[in-house]
């Protein structure tokens, strides 16, 4: 589905673009280095957001999903490549 995959970019931008430090995520793609399985591997866990916005960030790209592709984007999303979540 085009539109999912559209989706799930648009997640990883605003979760990037609202991230410390604050990063690219076009970019980060275009300058990733391929791993032995042909992945892209970008360094996660070098990015933090607070476990709350990174929450509401998910939730408004969840709501736009299809309600029978919300559990496989949240969990893309979550098991990807997004930043790490820091607590308050």
């Amino acid at each position: 589905m085009r539109n999912f995959d559209d989706k799930l970019l648009d997640c990883y931008r605003e979760l990037y673009a609202r991230a410390t430090p604050s990063a690219d995520f076009d970019e980060l793609m275009a300058n990733a280095s391929i791993g032995d399985d042909g992945r892209k591997i970008i360094d996660f866990m070098n990015y933090e957001l607070e476990h709350g916005e990174f929450m509401k960030i998910l939730n408004k790209y969840c709501r736009s999903v299809p309600k029978i592709y919300r559990q496989r984007f949240e969990n893309t999303i979550l098991l990807g490549c997004s930043p790490k979540c820091k607590e308050l």
